[in-house]
């Protein structure tokens, strides 16, 4: 494509496609790989945490809401037990304390009493339909105005909590109130009025003394819409309840909404529409005041509007875990940090390196890789025949080199960049593809269209000649491929135009440039070349190539005068291959010196042979390719092989044509008087 410069400069390109990313891209992933393990490490660590804080705390406060649903539930069966025994003719005549019967009416209350403080009720209270009770304590209530007695006596049995706001911050407690309907012994069982009966003190003191981790693990009892029912003495909120110009909050979601910072995806709203709905749910939220973690569970008491709310410190239930936690952040974070710094320095070379990579540092226009990627793509997208790969080199372009410096030269191949480039449209592309060579990438157009609009640059770009008096005229080989398979790598498209490029060397039609078209025929001979380069040692090896002799007539005689050594390849899968075939492929590799020195062998071992014969022989030539005459020294193989074979001398004949002759005239002076 670009001889020896070419394929340099692919070295080049490939290390910079392929390496510098690949190890960049291997940095960033191993560190992305690290950070990324550091970081779910520590992640998942605080994951766990949570997450076995938060089944703790579930599994305690589901363990306690279901102590608390048993021993409401064993309370309200005792007062239903208790109803079965009372009847309106059984109800003592509490108000009336007169007389013997009185007396025996007071120690029957006094009994009564003792009964329900032993139970762990306060009073036993029979309640009339019209809410009038008569209570074991001597005290006169009416219970109209109470919904759960109500319910009672329209024949549930209920529990209910009845919450009042507490003047004092240590009245905590609003007990449960029990309530059962007492029905006659007749067969209808008619309700004839309802047993009410206040939990005591000592109900509840097994739940409010009750505390875990020397009491940073908590719970209270509050009612569904966040009203709280009674709290244990160790309850840690209590010293948050006050918000400053209110009174003391009597419900512990406003409690949380005032105070705490809440953590997590989790907000008081929601635990406020979970808990009304009957679930359980848990939240994460700190206090301002001290900044400790706490979790909190929610959970529903059986069938009753009562929830259990336990609490605990994270730091309680993790054992201290979490300072080792904190410093494992912070060494992450350092690492991280780290790691970061790091890929930012890499990006940055990546990123100067891809700049490189991606712009010609000579004309600052495309780079070849980038001419590659977008001319593929353009190529991809548009029809068959719809662009043309234009391939330009400039002619002897080493003589502005030494003539006018490294420099110099550079600006001239930015000037020949940017005067193509000005004539070119949107969606077209060009870039210099090496030293002295241009590829473009052009709309296409026909062909007399293409030869003016080239003329016209060549002509442009050749203006600075005007002004010198010794005119230095830019020219050029052009090299265009129609490009007709779209599916073709830009590699392969790009030979065609080079293909064509080169045969543009023999066109003399216009003074500073030669252009040339691809056609088919360039292909098939390049894979014809390729398969008889692969051939050609063994071939030697074989003794394939076959030697004929074409006589010479002398014209004024008519009598043979000598003969022509000819070169046929005889070749087993291929057959007879002709000279034009093979010699031009020959010549440009450099074999036709093997080939040469070859035929002079078989030559002389045919002069040898007829002259141990004894037949008449004549003078027999080998012709000689230029390209021996690259060096002054190439007679000595040939004289060896003569004398190797004893053939004599005045039979042989080396041959050069006449341009060859005038082309070299000095160098075959060399070779004559070179000493053998």
């Amino acid at each position: 494509m670009s001889g020896k410069k070419g394929a340099i400069r692919g070295v080049s390109y490939r290390v910079y496609r392929i390496l510098i990313p690949l190890v960049c891209a291997l940095l960033i992933a191993g560190t992305c790989f690290v950070v990324g393990a550091i970081i779910a490490g520590l992640h998942e660590t605080r994951r766990t945490i949570d997450s076995e804080t938060n089944r703790y705390i579930s599994e305690l406060s589901q363990s306690v809401g279901h102590a608390l649903e048993q021993r409401l539930d064993r309370s309200l069966r005792i007062l239903e037990s208790v109803s079965h025994s009372c009847d309106q003719e059984s109800v003592p005549a509490m108000a009336d304390s007169e007389g013997e019967k009185g007396k025996e009416e007071l120690q029957d209350q006094a009994e009564l009493q003792k009964r329900a403080e032993l139970l762990q009720f306060q009073f036993f209270a029979y309640v009339f339909p019209d809410g009038t009770a008569i209570c074991s304590d001597g005290v006169s209530r009416n219970f109209s105005g109470e919904k759960g007695v109500m319910k009672a006596l329209a024949g549930e049995s209920v529990i209910d909590v009845k919450t009042k706001r507490r003047k004092s911050a240590s009245s905590r407690k609003n007990l449960p109130l029990f309530a059962v309907p007492i029905r006659s012994g007749e067969k209808d069982g008619k309700i004839i009025g309802a047993l009410a009966a206040p939990a005591s003190q000592q109900w509840a003191d097994p739940f409010l003394q009750e505390y875990y981790y020397s009491g940073d693990v908590f719970f209270n009892v509050i009612k569904s819409d966040g009203t709280k029912v009674f709290m244990t003495e160790n309850a840690y909120v209590s010293q948050f309840n006050r918000r400053e110009g209110f009174e003391d909050s009597n419900n512990l979601f406003d409690t949380l909404r005032w105070n705490a910072e809440i953590l997590g995806k989790t907000t008081i709203e929601e635990i406020e529409e979970i808990t009304a709905a009957g679930g359980n749910s848990s939240i994460r939220f700190r206090y301002p005041q001290d900044g400790v973690v706490r979790t909190a569970h929610l959970t529903r008491v059986g069938d009753t509007d009562l929830c259990v709310w336990m609490v605990a410190a994270n730091e309680t239930i993790t054992g201290g875990f979490a300072p080792l936690l904190h410093k494992a952040f912070f060494l992450g974070g350092v690492i991280i940090l780290g790691f970061a710094s790091l890929i930012l320095v890499l990006l940055f070379f990546y990123r100067r390196n891809t700049r490189m990579l991606l712009t010609d540092p000579i004309t600052g226009g495309y780079s070849p890789y980038r001419f590659d990627q977008e001319a593929e793509r353009l190529i991809r997208s548009g029809a068959e025949g719809d662009y043309l790969f234009i391939s330009v080199n400039i002619i002897n372009f080493k003589v502005f080199n030494d003539s006018y410096g490294y420099d110099n030269s550079n600006r001239i191949l930015k000037h020949v960049h940017d005067t193509i480039r000005r004539h070119m449209e949107d969606g077209e592309r060009l870039t210099r593809f090496s030293a002295d060579d241009f590829n473009v990438l052009s709309r296409a157009i026909p062909k007399e269209m293409l030869l003016q609009q080239m003329e016209f640059i060549v002509k442009e770009i050749n203006e600075f000649n005007e002004s010198l008096s010794e005119k230095q005229w830019l020219m050029f080989h052009v090299g265009v491929y129609r490009i007709t398979d779209t599916d073709l790598p830009i590699v392969y498209i790009r030979d065609r135009a080079n293909l064509a490029r080169k045969k543009a060397k023999g066109d003399r039609k216009h003074m500073l440039y030669s252009c040339s078209f691809y056609e088919d025929g360039e292909r098939l001979r390049l894979r014809e070349e390729n398969v008889l380069r692969n051939k050609m040692q063994e071939a030697l090896k074989n003794q394939d190539f076959k030697l004929y002799l074409q006589p010479k007539v002398d014209i004024s005689s008519g009598k043979v005068c000598g003969a022509e050594a000819l070169v046929r390849w005889q070749d087993k899968d291929m057959g007879l291959i002709s000279p034009d075939r093979f010699i031009p492929l020959f010549e440009r590799t450099g074999f036709i010196r093997k080939l040469d020195l070859y035929m002079f062998e078989q030559v002389c071992i045919l002069v040898k042979k007829c002259l141990d014969d004894g037949l008449t022989l004549l003078r027999i030539s080998v012709n000689l390719s230029r390209v021996h005459l690259e060096d002054p020294e190439f007679l000595p193989p040939f004289v060896e092989v003569q004398k190797k074979h004893d053939a004599s001398p005045e039979f042989l004949e080396l041959e050069l044509t006449e341009t060859v002759f005038q082309e070299y005239q000095g160098k075959i002076q060399e070779a004559i008087i070179c000493p053998i």
